[in-house]
């Protein structure tokens, strides 16, 4: 039992962090003319906020009513994710957000501040609608995974890029760093690091076998469709000031622990990877498309958008040999968070900032 004299403290911190994150809800929420969000499982807080969403939409302005039992709702309600409650042996598979259908512009405008020439040409893509996990794939699912099926994960045999130790900052391939404690800090909230593009694939055919559902990595378009949102801008959030509220980057705590890295004026109080949604969703309510650790999806790499399907589906033509990343990480700065960044390494690769996701098509 937590004695009484410790809620003193705490409950005014946990009321605080949650009128915090209430009122930059509605903030963002105001700025965007619909969400699309629909969870395979249920958070009443969730939901409310959408339907607060659509309301305003519809009528121009949130009711008082509503006003109030969203407020208590937020202070009160539990913290945890409904699209990212963890994948246990008992569940009918990860918890995944329902993503509408459409087409979008994929690349970036050859005008773009600081674009890279793999980043175009810009090319018109329809999504088929798809499901995608709400966060990252998280340690404690992917060990989960390997005490069900014993699985050798690529660290457990050639260890990892990362440091030595805690602030070190000498990174290099560590033999005996794995998945486990490749990166000093993490806990089993965290996205899993040190894994390959062959680990993703391995846990992806785990979860199908488990569940009878077909899970994958997300294609290149899918994923940057996904954390576009609906953004046509150089970052999927509003402003650039706004970076630490929705993505996990470089930043000042980052510097406190890595002197010399290009940082953001902000602040998101994580000096490394952060637990799954700790920040803000974006407009479909995925949570970390944009930082916190690069993410393996299924194409080949191409070194530009050239011959690239109309349709989506993931490039299997180009450099077999090397897979593409998508999204940045807790060690990017603000440049290599663009929404269209793209990066690539090889199959049997590890590093301490590259994780991954599952989509499922419908």
């Amino acid at each position: 039992m937590i004695p009484t004299t410790t809620w003193v403290f705490v409950l005014p911190v946990r009321l605080y962090a949650r009128a915090k994150l209430l009122f930059a809800s509605i903030w963002e929420c105001a700025k965007v003319p619909m969400t699309y969000r629909l969870s395979l499982s249920k958070d009443w807080l969730e939901q409310s906020v959408l339907a607060g969403c659509r309301r305003k939409t519809a009528s121009g302005r949130f009711s008082q009513l509503f006003f109030v039992v969203l407020m208590m709702g937020c202070l009160f309600s539990s913290a945890s994710n409904a699209a990212c409650n963890p994948l246990t042996l008992t569940t009918n598979g990860p918890d995944m957000v329902y993503l509408p259908g459409g087409n979008f512009t994929m690349g970036s405008d050859a005008d773009e501040l600081n674009r890279d020439d793999d980043e175009g040409p810009q090319t018109e893509v329809w999504i088929a609608p798809f499901a995608m996990m709400g966060c990252e794939v998280t340690r404690g699912e992917f060990e989960t995974f390997v005490t069900a099926t014993g699985y050798i994960s690529t660290s457990g045999t050639k260890g990892c890029y990362t440091e030595s130790a805690k602030g070190e900052g000498d990174f290099n391939q560590q033999a005996g760093k794995t998945w486990r404690d490749g990166l000093i800090g993490q806990t089993s909230t965290h996205p899993v690091v040190c894994v390959s593009w062959q680990d993703a694939q391995a846990y992806a055919q785990w979860v199908s076998l488990l569940t009878g559902h077909v899970y994958r990595l997300p294609s290149e378009a899918e994923f940057e469709y996904a954390l576009r949102a609906g953004s046509t801008q150089t970052f999927p959030w509003p402003t650039r000031s706004k970076q630490c509220m929705h993505a996990n980057g470089a930043d000042q705590s980052t510097l406190s622990r890595y002197q010399g890295f290009t940082s953001a004026d902000c602040d998101d109080g994580f000096e490394i990877t952060a637990p799954v949604a700790s920040l803000l969703a974006n407009p479909l309510g995925l949570h970390d498309l944009s930082g916190n650790v690069w993410e393996w999806v299924s194409d080949c790499w191409n070194a530009n958008h050239k011959g690239g399907t109309a349709n989506g589906l993931a490039r299997s033509d180009g450099n077999c040999d090397l897979l593409v990343l998508r999204g940045g990480s807790w060690s990017s700065g603000p440049v290599n968070l663009r929404s269209a960044l793209r990066d690539w390494n090889g199959a049997f690769v590890t590093n301490n900032s590259v994780g991954f996701r599952l989509a499922r098509a419908l």
